[in-house]
C-alpha cells in the first residue's frame, strides 16, 4: 500500500517524473499479479487525468480510491476530499 502513498504524493506535488516512476512500479505489480485488475485500472486512469494536467482531479479520485481500501470499510460520501472531510 506504500504505492498509494507514492502516488498521492507524485500526484499532489505535479512531480511528473515522480508519477511516471509510479506508473512503472503500478505497472510492474499489474503484471506480477500482486495488484488485481480493478484497482490496475482504477489507478491507471488516475495517472491518465494527472498527465491530462487535472492534478487536482486526480488527487481527488486518489483519495476517495484510498479510502475505499481502508480496513473499517468506510462509507462516506463518494464526494469527501480531504478538504471537505470532517470528523463527526
Amino acid at each position: 500500500m506504500t504505492y498509494l502513498l507514492s502516488i498521492y504524493t507524485a500526484v499532489r506535488n505535479r512531480d511528473e517524473t515522480q508519477l511516471a516512476n509510479c506508473e512503472q512500479r503500478l505497472k510492474s505489480l499489474a503484471e506480477a499479479g500482486t495488484l488485481p485488475p480493478d484497482a490496475a485500472t482504477s489507478l491507471d486512469r488516475i495517472v491518465a487525468r494527472a498527465r491530462s494536467g487535472s492534478w487536482q482531479s486526480a488527487a481527488e479520485r486518489l483519495y476517495e480510491f484510498m479510502l475505499a481500501q481502508r480496513r473499517d470499510g468506510y462509507t462516506g460520501s463518494p464526494k469527501t476530499t480531504p478538504a471537505t472531510r470532517r470528523k463527526k
